[in-house]
C-alpha cells in the first residue's frame, strides 16, 4: 500500500493531486472534496484526518515533516510547494529574490535532504519532486523561479545517483503550464492543461508502481 505525502496541497497541481491520490479510497456516494481547508505551504498526509501545517522555511516545520513520516510509514513523499515569480531581472529586488530563493531552493534542499534520510533509514521509499519546464527553458521574467526549479532537480539528480542500489528513488516530473492562480495574466490561459488531468498522470505512477522498474523522469506538455 502507497502512503503518501505531499506539500502544497491547499490549491492548483497539489490539490487536484491530492484528490487523484484520495479518489481509490473514497467510499460510494461520497462527494465533494475530502480534505479540510489548507493554508498557504501546508503539507498534508492523503488522510483528510492527519496533517502537518506550517512553512516549509521553517526548519521546525521540516522536523515536524520527517517525524511524521516515521509514525505513519510515508513511502512516497511529493515535493509540491513552492512560489512563483513572474518579474524581469532588472525590476528584482531584494526580498524577492531572498522569500523565492529561501522557499523554492534552502528549504526545499532541507526536506528533501531530511525525506532521503527517512527513506534510507527504512529501506525504501519514491520522492517525487515537481517541477517545470521552465527548469530546462526559462523564459523572460521567469528567471528566478527557472534557476530555483533548476538547481532543485540538479540536486535530486545527485541524490538519486547516491542512491542507487538502496531501494530508494527520486523521480522529476517536469510540466508545462496550466491553468492555475498563477497563469491567469497568460492570454492562453483558457487553453492551458488542465490541474485534473496532470495531476491523474502522476497519481497513475505513485498507485501503479512496482519494484520491476520506475521512471525517473516524466515530462508533462500541452499537445
Amino acid at each position: 500500500m502507497q502512503r503518501v505525502m505531499i506539500t502544497g496541497c491547499n490549491r492548483g497541481l497539489g490539490e487536484s493531486l491530492y484528490s487523484a491520490l484520495t479518489a481509490p479510497f473514497r467510499k460510494f456516494g461520497q462527494s465533494g472534496k475530502v480534505f479540510p481547508h489548507f493554508r498557504k505551504n501546508t503539507t498534508t498526509f492523503i488522510h483528510p484526518d492527519h496533517m502537518v501545517e506550517g512553512d516549509i522555511t521553517d526548519i521546525n516545520t521540516v522536523n515536524n515533516i520527517t517525524a511524521f513520516m516515521f509514525v505513519h510509514d510515508i513511502n512516497v513523499f511529493i515535493n509540491n510547494a513552492a512560489i512563483y515569480s513572474n518579474t524581469l531581472v532588472k525590476n528584482l529586488c531584494e526580498k524577492e529574490i531572498n522569500t523565492v530563493i529561501a522557499t523554492n531552493f534552502t528549504a526545499q534542499v532541507h526536506l528533501l535532504k531530511k525525506v532521503n534520510d527517512v527513506f534510507l533509514s527504512k529501506g525504501k521509499g519514491l520522492i517525487i519532486n515537481i517541477s517545470s519546464l521552465a527548469a530546462k527553458n526559462p523564459t523572460a521574467s521567469e528567471s528566478l523561479y527557472s534557476a530555483t526549479k533548476a538547481g532543485v532537480s540538479a540536486f535530486l539528480k545527485s541524490m538519486q545517483l547516491e542512491n542507487i542500489g538502496t531501494n530508494v528513488y527520486c523521480m522529476d516530473v517536469y510540466i508545462g503550464a496550466m491553468k492555475t492562480d498563477i497563469t491567469k495574466h497568460r492570454e492562453d490561459h483558457d487553453s492551458l492543461m488542465n490541474p485534473s488531468e496532470v495531476a491523474k498522470q502522476i497519481s497513475d505512477i505513485v498507485l501503479n508502481s512496482n519494484t520491476s522498474m520506475y521512471v525517473n523522469e516524466l515530462t508533462i506538455r500541452k499537445t
